[in-house]
């Protein structure tokens, strides 16, 4: 693929395609010009991608019937052992490799039944019954003669106190049994004992299900099957409970060219979201005539497209992207292939329009190999082209006026396909060859063309698809402390999507599975603009880093309230200013003076082989003295024009440059190579992975040479000292530290050990939260989990003073983060306490 599309941007003629770009179809014009290059100069190369990404023969894809034998007999030894956790996993992943669909041969179907009945088994003994039901009753939708199928949900069933439906099981599995020649005594006994308990129950309780309280299972994840929020107009007689208004439907009452005529969603007390359009803004969603109380949960939003990340394809459900359940021991994976698991029963069946059974999906690795915005696109160009045809249909042929809501007003989404360099277009349209060209094949080898929802498209519906997931597709993040970093997946939403950019938004987003709940984060008065934040918010970067950002990705500078009092024009906050240069900048040099001092231009952080800096380059590489890559020239201007200087925010000195090359440089290099490589080894240690005792003891004392030298050189409140405090923290905290010390301590000295490293804990989360507080918004989610954090150790490990302190942070993180996350909060304090 890499070949492809180096060949591709070589041969083709950029100005050509600059021309094009700027034309109304231009999608269209640019994807049959690559396709025309790629036909002519690199067909076969195109060929040979596209037959990898479609081979039918790839392991990790296709089912293993030797290898799913070895797995169950590993599965049954695991039981032996009262194993039945782990057995239940081998189980599941020996069904991952059955083929248990139509086209499976007897022996195939005969030995899914027995490892589904089997961990049904395990999950009895788990006491999870209704899990064990569900894997009963499947395996007699595969073999519907299998007794001991029927024999495992009777008992399920009884456990649930169904008396009923365990003795029509339990009488089944006594009739196969016996037709089958087989021993029936312990179906015959079970079957006894279910009418004894009925003949007894009838004599309480006209309910002949009944016989008491059912047993209590342990705690498991289910999940609700996900509805689409567009497909019906609301109720406008139904008064909206708190519940039904979390579950917002959006009415269109009219074309999307019509924008004048907006459109509503209903919410619970009977106000209104609106999607308008303003110059500034484009079309974005702003309240209607009644104000939204902060603190509420205001919208719920289901993808019209998604795609996991690639590390959570086997983590997580294919459908609704929650985790799978048991940590990942039990899910059902698809009847054909198994390239996709699933948390249900359910969301395997529900029709998910992604990945269909026989389809251009199933058993083929495309949708595991490439990108998964590139898996994103080819999605979501399907159901955009689906529901566009299927809505053509309804209208042509049945001559009612129809249109799936969702997909209308996402394939409206804009691509800002002219704005994108010309390299960029390129790129895109060659990958949008390839994976067309790889869809196109598997599509024409699948077995199910009378599904409705798999369907031809073309090169250019994926291309401006992948624009769409470009420029609104919203990262799916854990619904903790989530960041780009651990993202679950990408999906495009047709409510979130048009929610507009602030650096300091008024509602978050976060999620349920792949499910988007927007949240009110303040009082909302009738017609203020819905803002979120598309990428780092205030505090994470300075405004210069931001714009630059949201301009290079999304194609608009940012002038939101955060960027506008850092701009120099009215109602410049020089304190605010102050604080974004002390968040990048140096330590000044002149002696007692607190101030920020900025890289001298024309500097670089870039190191030789030699390892002098390498002079010439307006741009400091990230981890030197910012988290993110900086522009030297951005933030000189920034200064200049709102504090009239270049130099110390205080005393107006200039570093020289020479200096800054020869001495402070290289060693900021070091101090970020350092940082790096101690933090990758320790979370390596973490996650288990082979590390000697010495490593590790070497690695925190990297570490600390690496805060060393960044608490000598960069400001006392820059980010990257923030991030070097907190990872230390982290490490002692973990007992990475506390491990080496005790290993090699006697017992008289364990004990002054763990002080030890207590007081070093908070040493190094009191600096990071105070760094924290000073370069985020008062309000920050940053702020509130270094609170939390400091809070916990204070009053675990304190003074009578220390746990005081610690309980009031505890206090002020909880409130914050109930007015981002709700009911969830407390969840998530639970989990970062433990």
């Amino acid at each position: 693929m890499e070949v492809l599309l180096k060949s591709i941007t070589l041969y083709t003629n950029q100005e050509e395609i600059q021309k094009l770009q700027s034309q109304p179809n231009a999608e269209e014009l640019v994807a049959e010009q690559i396709s025309a290059v790629i036909n002519e100069l690199a067909s076969e190369l195109l060929t040979s991608v596209a037959t990898e990404l479609s081979s039918p023969n790839v392991y990790g894809c296709v089912k293993d019937f030797d290898k799913s034998e070895e797995l169950r007999t590993s599965g049954n030894a695991l039981f032996s052992r009262g194993k039945y956790l782990e057995a239940v996993q081998q189980f599941s992943k020996s069904l991952a490799l059955l083929n248990c669909s139509n086209s499976s041969s007897a022996l195939e179907a005969e030995t899914c039944a027995k490892v589904l009945c089997n961990r049904a088994l395990c999950l009895s003994k788990l006491k999870l019954h209704k899990l064990a039901e569900f894997d009963s009753t499947e395996a007699i939708s595969i073999k519907p003669d299998h007794a001991k199928a029927f024999y495992r949900r009777s008992i399920a069933s009884l456990h649930q106190n169904n008396i009923s439906s365990a003795i029509i099981d339990a009488e089944r599995a006594v009739r196969l049994l016996k037709d089958q020649d087989a021993s029936a005594e312990e179906a015959e006994a079970l079957l006894a004992s279910l009418l004894e308990k009925c003949s007894m129950n009838s004599n309480s309780t006209d309910n002949v299900g009944g016989g008491g309280a059912a047993e209590e299972e342990p705690t498991w994840t289910t999940h609700s099957v996900p509805q689409d929020l567009w497909n019906e107009k609301p109720d406008e007689n139904n008064k909206n409970t708190a519940d039904s208004a979390a579950s917002v439907r959006i009415a269109w009452s009219c074309s999307l060219s019509e924008i004048s005529k907006f459109t509503e969603t209903r919410l619970m007390d009977q106000s209104s979201i609106k999607l308008t359009e303003s110059a500034r803004l484009g079309r974005h969603l702003i309240v209607g005539t009644h104000e939204i109380e902060g603190n509420n949960d205001i919208i719920k939003d289901q993808p019209v497209a998604h795609a996991l990340e690639k590390y959570q394809r086997l983590r997580r459900c294919g459908h609704c992207c929650q985790e799978l359940p048991l940590g990942g021991a039990y899910f059902w994976p698809c009847r054909a292939c198994c390239v996709v698991l699933f948390c249900s029963k359910e969301c395997r069946d529900h029709g998910n329009v992604h990945h269909v059974e026989g389809g251009p999906e199933c058993g083929v690795p495309w949708t595991v190999l490439l990108p998964p915005e590139v898996v994103l696109a080819v999605r979501l160009a399907c159901r955009l082209k689906r529901d566009q045809e299927r809505d053509m249909y309804i209208n042509d042929n049945i001559g009612a006026t129809t249109s799936n809501s969702s997909s209308k007003v996402v394939s409206s989404l804009e691509t800002c396909f002219s704005k994108m360099d010309t390299e960029e277009a390129i790129w895109r349209a060659t990958t949008a060859c390839a994976a067309h060209a790889a869809y196109t094949i598997a599509y024409q080898r699948s077995n199910c063309f009378a599904d409705s929802t798999i369907i031809p498209i073309t090169i250019a519906e994926v291309l401006r698809a992948l624009g769409i997931v470009h420029l609104n597709g919203i990262a799916i993040v854990p619904p903790a402390f989530g960041s780009e970093a651990d993202s679950i997946g990408i999906g495009v939403y047709p409510v979130a999507s048009f929610l507009s950019h602030s650096c300091i938004p008024n509602v978050s987003v976060r999620f349920q599975g792949n499910t988007a709940i927007i949240r009110a984060l303040s009082t909302l008065s009738a017609g203020a603009s819905l803002f979120h934040s598309y990428g780092p918010q205030a505090g994470e970067m300075t405004t210069a880093q931001r714009r630059m950002m949201l301009k290079d990705q999304y194609h608009f500078f940012c002038e939101c309230d955060a960027c506008a009092v850092r701009s120099g024009g009215t109602g410049t906050d020089k304190i605010e200013i102050e604080k974004e240069a002390e968040m990048v900048g140096l330590k000044c040099t002149t002696e007692v003076c607190l101030g920020a001092m900025p890289v001298p231009v024309c500097s670089t952080s870039a190191t030789g082989s030699d390892g002098a800096a390498v002079p010439g380059s307006t741009i400091i590489d990230a981890g030197i003295c910012s988290k993110y890559d900086l522009s030297i020239e951005d933030e000189h201007r920034t200064l200049k024009n709102n504090m009239g200087v270049v130099g110390c925010t205080k005393c107006g000195a200039e570093l020289p440059e020479v200096e800054w090359n020869s001495k402070i440089a290289p060693r900021l290099a070091k101090a970020s190579k350092c940082y790096s490589t101690s933090c990758g080894m320790l979370e390596a240690a973490e996650k288990g992975e082979k590390c000697t005792t010495k490593d590790i003891k070497m690695a925190v004392a990297v570490l600390k040479e690496s805060l060393k030298i960044r608490q000598e050189l960069l400001h006392r409140y820059n980010q990257v000292v923030g991030a070097t405090h907190s990872a230390l923290s982290w490490v002692e905290e973990e007992g990475f530290i506390a491990t080496v010390a005790k290993k090699d301590a006697n017992k008289k000295n364990k004990k002054e050990a763990g002080k030890r490293e207590s007081s070093n804990i908070i040493l190094h989360s009191r600096a990071s939260l105070e760094i924290a507080e000073r370069v985020f918004p008062h309000d920050s989610t940053n702020i509130a989990f270094e609170r939390l954090k400091l809070g916990t150790l204070l009053q675990e490990n304190g003074s009578k003073d220390d746990v005081k302190q610690g309980k009031n942070l505890v206090s002020a993180a909880i409130t914050t983060l109930e007015r981002y996350f709700g009911s969830e909060a407390a969840a998530i304090v639970a989990a970062e306490e433990k």
